[in-house]
């Protein structure tokens, strides 16, 4: 079950963050903390998430893809003047090439045409990631348009 899965996969994050501190090894942690707050994301603890990505940013500020995700969760729970900041600072920090995190980036932002363009030159490179694109809850807001659904399915023949 994937619920019990991600539960497992938090318990396990929070282990490692017992021995992992952002002044001994930063970006150990800075990774740590972006990965439980996605753990959290997925399983719709928002604040949790909140928490571990603001404590990513805060120890790797000039990670374009935790900024993005402290941005997004920001304005699923209705902080949007917050989330811009970070939103806008991801845009500066991700490179131009990073198809999927800017497919992302645009979904969050409501930019339906720019994701897809994105979403369509990161899956052509990397077939494997339909998986987590399909259900990313960064991408949650193309999940219904049918260039979404084309793209996955043509990608799951890959």
């Amino acid at each position: 079950d994937r619920g019990a899965n991600l539960a497992r996969a938090i318990a396990c994050y929070e282990e490692a963050l017992r021995f992992r501190t952002p002044e001994a090894a930063p970006l150990d942690y800075a990774r740590t903390q972006y990965n439980l707050g996605t753990a959290y994301y997925e399983l719709g603890q928002l604040e949790q998430a909140a928490d571990a990505y603001r404590r990513a940013v805060e120890t790797v500020a000039d990670q374009g893809s935790y900024q993005m995700a402290l941005g997004s969760v920001l304005r699923k729970l209705g902080r949007d003047d917050e989330a811009a900041i970070h939103l806008a600072r991801a845009r500066e920090l991700l490179p131009p090439d990073d198809h999927y995190d800017r497919a992302c980036l645009e979904a969050i932002a409501g930019n339906t045409d720019a994701a897809l363009a994105h979403l369509e030159k990161a899956l052509a490179w990397d077939a494997t990631s339909r998986d987590w694109a399909a259900r990313d809850p960064d991408l949650e807001s193309l999940r219904d348009h049918p260039r979404f659904k084309a793209l996955i399915a043509r990608n799951a023949s890959c």
